[in-house]
């Protein structure tokens, strides 16, 4: 079974309520429990805390 990962935008976009069919898509990217690295999480992390 292979892993897909996940650039950390698809994270940010599942969040994006201006952008109802980007966030469909991250949603639907992120239900295949893509590998998410801890590069993902600092990076996510920092746009949500600045925000």
């Amino acid at each position: 079974m292979s892993k897909v990962a996940i650039d950390t935008n698809i994270l940010l976009y599942s969040l994006d309520n201006n952008d109802v069919k980007k966030q469909e898509i991250a949603l639907n990217l992120i239900n295949v429990k893509p590998y998410i690295n801890t590069q993902n999480v600092s990076e996510f992390s920092n746009v949500c805390l600045r925000r």
